[in-house]
């Protein structure tokens, strides 16, 4: 998943168990190679895991895996014992509680209703509609003194960096309708309507580990995905991409012998703000952190109207540089999809993906992805195909992210790719540099959201 980015409405109204092998450790004389790891990755075996995770979801009524949801706790439970199975892995599920949070909304002014979109955790506006003048809030909203008196009227705020939270209801729409409204309001008065319903409650959740029980336990390559979808549909490209990627190389992986342990993460509640990986670094002990060597983040890795991105680790792009050794598996990635002839772009540390709480603790990270909301220009037409003016996944956080939104060719590439990552680090990791790590104050996770919805956002308040 990859969070979007809007025009926020705000009404101023208002432990683990770990699993017992099933087979005994296939102790193989040889020690993985890329190339013969990815020789028996097949996108026969990606789509078969895709018709379960689908079927997961289809057997609820709401159609959806999200976090806690029956449709998820069957996606981990096929992940866990699918991998309990091999043998090879040391699996366990990794409980945690996080408060979940849907909503819908409806949004007016000018006599047009807009496409509005519910904010994670706004409060409802108690079943009425809330009619009230629009205000223009300067900046982004941070400061106090960005706001003007609000009482009994509604907000118009960019999105910004401002942290989230606490809420008075609160809905988004696209940044051009909100640009569209400043300018109204910039010319006159102007009357908006707004209603919010939401529902609030606690969950119960699993993230599952697996971890190689050959190899250096003191160096472990770590690769991840997030398992949960968004309320609105099946998520099989957000994310059952990345996370079939990652269990199906974990599966092919048996076949040989690591040098370095290889640790799976396949995380939950990613939809609400990175919960389960934030849960799982937050709470491996300074030690334990010391020894994972680095992290690989698959998300969304199969979009219809694929882009192959690789994070900018090195910092040479967007000028944000990962923890040390993450320009050296941004490298690896890019010099492994020119040898195979599929060019790439840099994609950018933003935050909205599991990478995120790897590398505020100082982990070197690496990442692919192919491209959620954003519109394929020309430029990256021409390298790879595609409609141009078009998202790279026009079903991104929709009804319509089911088995038949993926693009098979892109995905076995980029798990292939995932696979070579893997393979090589497995074997050394002497382009990773040693690093003992500072002690840092733990982040307040109470409700972990990082982002928002839309395009070029504003915020209703």
């Amino acid at each position: 998943m990859k969070l979007p980015t809007g025009i926020f409405l705000v009404s101023s109204l208002v432990g683990a168990a770990v699993a017992t092998p099933l087979a005994p450790v296939p102790y193989n004389i040889s020690l993985v190679e890329s190339n013969k790891l990815r020789r028996v990755l097949h996108r026969k075996a990606l789509y078969e895991h895709a018709k379960e995770f689908q079927s997961f979801a289809d057997s609820t009524s709401v159609r959806n895996r999200v976090a806690g949801s029956i449709g998820h706790n069957l996606t981990v439970d096929y992940i866990y014992d699918t991998l309990v199975a091999t043998g090879y892995y040391n699996v366990e599920k990794q409980p945690f509680t996080y408060v979940f949070s849907e909503g819908n909304t409806s949004f007016s002014a000018l006599s047009t209703k807009y496409a509005s979109e519910y904010m994670t955790y706004s409060p409802s506006t108690g079943g009425s509609t809330l009619t009230a003048q629009l205000v223009k809030v300067a900046n982004v909203g941070c400061d106090q003194s960005d706001y003007p008196e609000l009482t009994g009227k509604i907000a118009l705020i960019s999105r910004g960096i401002c942290q989230f939270g606490p809420y008075v209801p609160v809905a988004s729409i696209s940044g051009a309708n909100g640009t569209a409204l400043v300018a109204a309001i910039e010319a006159g008065p102007v009357q908006g309507s707004l209603l919010v319903n939401s529902t609030t409650e606690v969950r119960h959740t699993n993230n599952v580990l697996a971890t190689t029980k050959g190899g250096d336990q003191n160096n472990i390559v770590m690769s991840g995905g997030h398992t949960d979808s968004v309320a609105a549909g099946p998520g099989i490209n957000d994310n059952g991409s990345g996370s079939i990627g990652n269990l199906e190389i974990a599966l092919q992986l048996t076949k040989w012998l690591v040098k370095n342990a290889v640790r799976f993460g396949f995380w939950s509640a990613e939809e609400f703000g990175l919960i389960g990986s934030r849960y799982y670094v937050e709470n491996l002990p300074e030690a334990e952190r010391a020894k994972v060597a680095l992290y690989l983040n698959l998300d969304m890795i199969a979009s219809p109207n694929f882009g192959y991105f690789v994070y900018d680790g090195d910092g040479s792009t967007f000028n944000i540089t990962g923890p040390p050794g993450s320009g050296a598996i941004e490298h690896l990635l890019q010099d492994y999809f020119k040898e195979v002839g599929l060019p790439t772009l840099p994609s950018n540390s933003d935050g909205r993906s599991d990478y995120a709480p790897f590398m505020e603790a100082g982990i070197p990270i690496g990442a692919i992805f192919t491209g959620a909301e954003e519109v394929k220009t020309a430029e990256q037409a021409a390298l790879w195909g595609g409609q141009v003016g078009v998202a790279f996944d026009s079903q991104y956080h929709k009804a319509g992210d089911d088995i038949n939104n993926l693009n098979q060719g892109a995905w076995i590439q980029n798990t292939k790719a995932a696979a070579h990552v893997i393979a090589t680090y497995a074997r050394s990791t002497e382009t990773i540099p040693k690093r003992s790590l500072p002690k840092r104050a733990k982040r307040d996770n109470k409700h972990a959201i990082s982002g928002a919805y839309g395009s070029e956002p504003v915020h209703i308040a």
